[in-house]
């Protein structure tokens, strides 16, 4: 059979690195040392018996249970804004098959055909041991082929145990023991459903459909910097390339070189901890305004080959080469990825690794196939990536952890092929979004986003410091957060309406608050208030749950913003104009002309759109700017679906509502409109500037009360009666 899927690229060996990435969201795996691993390859050469992609390439390190990181994160996913393992809700930049709901660190390998030691390995130490389930640092790294992991394991515990991370991962691996326990009784009462005839048909329809989808017309590259922070120092201090180096603080290292791997230091590891296990261990300071000036080094070589390249953190980009390779008419996508790697070479003597698919989910499995300093094809053709993806262990999917590992080997299921083969029953154990995601991940189905117009969900930033309850440090790196959040947004040509903010106890207990926002902004002035209110809040819940004695110490702060939109797209779509500064909305019919019709024109052009998109076959995502939003409260937002009559009642409503309190409080600043409270209950006028509202659980509902004011009842009224003369 033709070599479909050939690992490429030869190391230059003055400028061979180490290979531990920097990312946030995981720590990629599997980087190939020099020395030849008992598989025969060596890092960044060719091994014949791997021609198919399909042999082991190792076990799935486990994730990391903190970072000290300070650098931007944009949506698939940011370590830490969920609960589940510190690392649930990751958000890396724009792809679907990233979610919160999922574990998020993107570690795993693949699996051979038979059982591999590395994967029976993996069953010892990670298994029901308690030691090994809390404490699975895994040593299947490159430059650590060589290490004791139990030893350096069991190591762990012990300068761990009495800690307040211990008893957190203590705390947790008995939650997830109960949570195993309680899977498998769910599967017990659902397996005669699973196996019957309706049932199995259903799943095999669904994967049908799946199967309709795949696309391998793109040309997909995942571009990862190798050991970018840690080879950015040997590059300027040479001397460190021969000694036991790490980078980050005594509190978290974010990565480290090959002579600290052979002690067993890795990333995502206390430095208090590495310093025990390499006492000669150097540990050098995150500089990162020096990382984001070569990242960007790096990114204008890629734009060259791809305008809208899109990027995952500061050592990670994705490359759509499709049109690049029609436009210089090429058909071997090979050589265009070396050259781009060697020209990173060229102008910043830092490598770069490389994974070539036809999606991005599968282009970020190939880049970690033949780290560092490599790069790994994997062939458009359906048998070649079937195959491939049968053999991958479900652990490499971006967005499953080790919690999520651990349920599903409860139910015997390791590699792709596995969770495919027990769809029936998945489907009736886990929630329909986890089950979505993951028979999709299962087929090999990825997004190329390259094809669709998903926008970017989310952008966020978080910042490990030593425990403290001194609420002015929490204000200013609340402040900085805050800061990094605008001036990225606004480099990004975005704006946000939700903010959330997350918090983590000095005892490892994570809490976060969130918030819609009045309008779309990027403004400090309007987000950082919000932020503190959020925080409070925050504080309050994870103080709860220490148990309330005293304000709860903090050792993390972290702060994401989402539900965002382009600019461009807002000013294309008139939303802007609903979105008024503060104070000049007056209640006046005069101003109410300028607005309406606003209203108006927007809404029958989202009912147009609405009634284009309706034959469509497969329901597409809610755009944010799908609904108009009330030009007077800036909450309701009006779908394409409401009628005329309904937005001028509630347009009046606010009107009057908002004309009456100007009379009695000439100092309120920002009218507060009641527009979602019950019918039966009418806000009373505000006496000041109001708080942050917060987001209603359920849907938010339009009084249809009567109106009996002057002009008769709202319900009779039309938009066109809005332009009466201010006078009238």
């Amino acid at each position: 059979m033709a070599n479909h899927c050939r690992p490429q690229g030869q190391k230059p060996p003055a400028l061979r690195r180490s290979s531990m990435s920097d990312r946030r969201t995981s720590i990629s795996i599997d980087e190939r040392p020099s020395p030849p691993r008992r598989d025969g390859i060596a890092a960044g050469g060719r091994n014949p018996q791997r021609a198919n992609g399909m042999e082991s390439v190792g076990a799935a390190p486990d994730p990391p249970t903190e970072w000290n990181h300070e650098e931007l994160h944009v949506e698939g996913e940011l370590a830490g804004f969920g609960d589940d393992e510190g690392l649930q809700g990751v958000f890396s930049q724009d792809f679907a098959w990233l979610s919160q709901e999922h574990d998020g660190d993107q570690d795993g390998a693949l699996a051979s055909t038979s059982t591999h030691d590395d994967r029976a390995e993996t069953s010892a130490t990670e298994g029901d041991g308690a030691t090994g389930y809390r404490f699975s640092y895994s040593a299947h790294k490159a430059g650590m082929n060589q290490v004791d992991r139990a030893k350096i394991n069991a190591r762990i515990a012990e300068l761990s145990k009495g800690s307040a991370y211990y008893e957190n991962e203590e705390r947790k691996s008995e939650a997830n023991r109960q949570r195993e326990l309680r899977l498998l009784d769910q599967v017990r009462e659902m397996r005669p459903i699973a196996q019957s005839e309706p049932h199995r048909a259903k799943i095999a329809r669904r994967i049908a459909e799946l199967e309709a989808t795949r696309d391998l017309t793109q040309t997909i590259v995942h571009l990862d910097m190798d050991a970018f922070y840690a080879s950015v120092e040997e590059r300027d201090l040479p001397e460190l390339k021969t000694k036991p180096m790490a980078v980050g603080s005594t509190m978290m290292l974010c990565t480290a070189n090959y002579e600290a791997r052979k002690y067993g230091v890795r990333a995502a590891m206390p430095g208090y901890i590495a310093q025990q296990l390499c006492p000669e261990l150097v540990i050098i300071p995150l500089h990162f305004d020096k990382y984001r000036a070569i990242s960007e080094q790096v990114r204008a070589i890629l734009r060259d080959y791809d305008q809208d390249m899109r990027t995952a953190g500061l050592d990670e980009c994705y490359l759509n080469l499709t049109a690049y390779m029609q436009s210089h008419d090429l058909s071997d996508p090979q050589p265009i990825v070396q050259e781009m790697r060697d020209r990173i070479v060229e102008k910043t003597q830092l490598t770069a690794s490389a994974g070539i698919a036809p999606n991005a989910m599968l282009a970020k499995v190939c880049s970690d196939l033949n780290k560092p300093n490599g790069q790994y094809y994997l062939a458009p053709e359906h048998e070649t990536v079937v195959n491939f993806t049968n053999k991958l262990l479900m652990r490499r999917i971006s967005g499953v952890g080790r919690v999520t590992e651990h349920l599903l080997k409860t139910l015997g299921v390791e590699t792709c092929a596995d969770f495919v083969r027990e769809a029936a029953i998945l489907s009736l154990v886990l929630s329909e979004k986890a089950f979505g995601f993951l028979l999709q991940s299962a087929l090999g189905l990825g997004n190329s986003f390259w094809s669709n117009t998903s926008p970017q969900k989310s952008i966020s930033t978080e910042r490990t410091f030593r425990a403290t309850r001194d609420a002015a440090a929490w204000d200013s790196t609340l402040s900085s957060l805050v800061a990094e959040l605008h001036t990225e947004l606004e480099s990004s040509s975005r704006l946000t309406r939700h903010l959330t903010v997350k918090v983590k106890s000095a005892s490892f207990r994570v809490r976060q608050a969130g918030r819609t926002l009045h309008k779309y902004t990027t403004q400090t002035t309007d987000l950082l208030p919000v932020a503190r209110t959020l925080l409070a809040e925050a504080v309050a819940a994870v103080t709860a749950q220490d148990g309330g004695a005293e304000i709860s110490m903090l050792r993390l702060l972290g702060v994401r913003v989402s539900d965002l939109i382009d600019r461009g797209v807002l000013e294309k779509r008139g939303i802007a104009r609903f979105l008024i500064r503060p104070g000049a909305e007056t209640g006046t019919a005069r101003a109410a002309a300028a607005t309406v019709e606003s209203v108006k024109s927007a809404a029958g052009s989202d009912r147009a759109m609405a009634e284009a998109s309706s034959s469509a076959d497969a329901p597409r995502d809610r755009d944010p700017v799908d609904e108009a939003v009330c030009p007077v409260c800036h909450v309701v937002s009006f779908p394409a679906s409401m009628t005329e009559t309904a937005m001028v009642r509630h347009i009046d409503e606010c009107l009057n509502l908002a004309a009456l309190r100007t009379r009695g409080a000439s100092t309120v600043a920002e009218p507060e409109v009641a527009v979602v409270a019950s019918p039966r209950k009418r806000a009373a006028p505000a006496s000041g500037p109001p708080s942050p509202a917060r987001p209603s659980k359920k849907p938010a509902r339009l009084s249809t009360r009567s109106d009996k004011r002057k002009g008769g009842s709202s319900g009779s009224r039309k938009l066109d009666d809005f332009f009466a003369p201010a006078d009238a």
